[in-house]
């Protein structure tokens, strides 16, 4: 099992990786999908990209991870996520077609 705190989530030759990262002034803590490249949002160490949030009812919910080389589980109350090093591939497709970092993961 991966500690996201120390081990990134990612792919080999990924420029994105999923991390826990502590909070800032300018962000809470929590699970993000972050650049490995250079600066996309200021000059931050961690280079968040978005917040990864399990939300019901439009509000956020608490939830476990658990992550392996690779697949990420997110497990709430009411539900889970999983991310797998495949579908991380194609988040990195998207990145690179729409050329800006996305806002949401909205389905």
């Amino acid at each position: 099992m991966l500690d996201l705190t120390t081990t990134p989530f990612s792919r080999r030759g990924s420029y994105v990786a999923i991390s826990r990262l502590p909070a800032m002034a300018e962000r809470p803590a929590g699970i993000y999908l972050r650049s490995l490249r250079g600066p996309l949002v200021g000059h931050n160490l961690w280079q968040p990209i978005f917040h990864i949030q399990l939300v019901r009812d439009g509000e956020p919910v608490p939830f476990q991870e658990s992550a392996s080389p690779t697949a990420l589980h997110l497990q709430s109350d009411g539900g889970q996520a999983t991310v797998n090093t495949a579908a991380l591939a194609l988040t990195i497709a998207v990145l690179v077609h729409r050329r800006q970092p996305p806002t949401s993961m909205a389905p």
